[in-house]
């Protein structure tokens, strides 16, 4: 690793909710990570008092009182975030408290903006707290950003917590057909791959890496999806902003897929359903959208047949595809939040 590489600064985003034990084995991987200098900051969104009590105790107990800062909802009023600037102590860890589940997307926002306003790092890494980093995390993403500066989003290889397949490895989503998911390499052993960068329409949210200068320019992301999709809506707006999105096959993390909201919850049906008709109506053109709508409904059948006979609440799943679709082809679009806009106001979450 170049000296250019190691001095480069990282602020790593963590948003959790409830999952305590998932977030402290996140929080042990980050502390092997090989690169010195980053910054941890733990955005607690909404979880329980026992779940919430759980973090911190580990916190306080594992982690040196000089590198640790609980900040609490101070984060708030930038000019007491301020007096607590990043990299006093490298690496440190930083825990702030929402108050209440601003959903993944909002979560991330209130993290990025407390870590620009403290210190501006050079990289933002938005990490899952169902994940856990390998020790070269950070170098892989950091050597491959420093040789493709028009980069504008790095996405680590994403494989399963038991048997290191392939969950992630970067993908294209087709308009055409309803912003069908090209997903490459899925569930392929990660030995058996090629190991080159790839550059793609999208990575998954759950580790990706974006230079300060990109959400300067692109901004934060959309907290409307509150679930799901902010990820391929960040992506499709980088690249509509001049930018490569790019998977780093070296750079891996093992994760938990759909630890705190499962697969055959209405909750994340509904979610699924309504933001990818979001995301069909801001990035298609009228004629991807109008060709592309019955692929939309294909796919939504699949993952129906995918869940009968599996969910307790088969019909409260049902009734959720439906307000999903209701919602997604009906309910106004807001423009995505400006980093700007965010930093230095009170009502960080939207």
């Amino acid at each position: 690793m170049t000296d250019d590489i190691r001095n480069r600064r990282v602020a790593i985003v963590v948003v959790f909710y409830e999952n305590a034990a998932d977030t402290i084995r996140c929080i042990e991987s980050v502390r092997l990570l090989e690169h010195p200098t980053y910054d941890m900051i733990l955005v607690n969104n909404g979880s329980s008092e026992l779940e919430s009590h759980r973090v911190r105790r580990w916190l306080v107990e594992n982690i040196p009182s000089h590198s640790l800062h609980l900040v609490g909802h101070s984060f708030r009023h930038p000019q007491r975030a301020k007096s607590r600037p990043l990299g006093d102590v490298a690496p440190a860890i930083h825990l702030l408290e929402t108050g209440s589940n601003s959903g993944f997307a909002g979560g991330c926002n209130l993290g990025i903006v407390y870590a620009m306003d403290s210190a501006s790092p050079d990289f933002v890494l938005i990490l899952n707290n169902d994940a856990l980093a390998s020790p070269t995390l950070l170098g892989e993403l950091l050597r491959f950003a420093e040789e493709n500066p028009r980069t504008g989003v790095i996405g680590a290889t994403i494989l399963t917590y038991d048997d290191s397949r392939i969950s992630s490895a970067g993908s294209d989503l087709n308009l055409w057909a309803g912003a069908w998911e090209k997903r490459f390499d899925l569930g392929l052993a990660y030995v058996s791959v090629p190991k080159a960068p790839r550059f793609v329409d999208k990575v998954e949210g759950s580790c990706l890496m974006v230079p300060n200068a990109v959400l300067d320019q692109v901004g934060l992301l959309d907290p409307s999806y509150f679930l799901y999709w902010e990820d391929a809506d960040f992506c499709f707006r980088v690249k509509k902003a001049g930018y490569e999105v790019a998977n780093i096959a070296t750079a891996t993390v093992r994760h938990k897929v759909s630890a705190s909201t499962h697969m055959h919850t209405g909750l994340k049906q509904y979610y699924m359903q309504r933001n990818r008709m979001f995301f069909l109506r801001r990035h298609a053109s009228q004629g991807q959208l109008l060709l592309g709508f019955p692929g939309a409904v294909v796919a939504s059948i699949r993952t129906l047949f995918a869940i009968v006979g599996e969910s307790k609440s088969i019909s409260g799943v049902l009734a959720a595809f439906a307000r999903g679709w209701m919602d997604g082809l009906t309910a106004p679009l807001a423009s995505p939040p400006a980093l700007a806009a965010y930093q230095g106001d009170d009502r960080l979450s939207a």
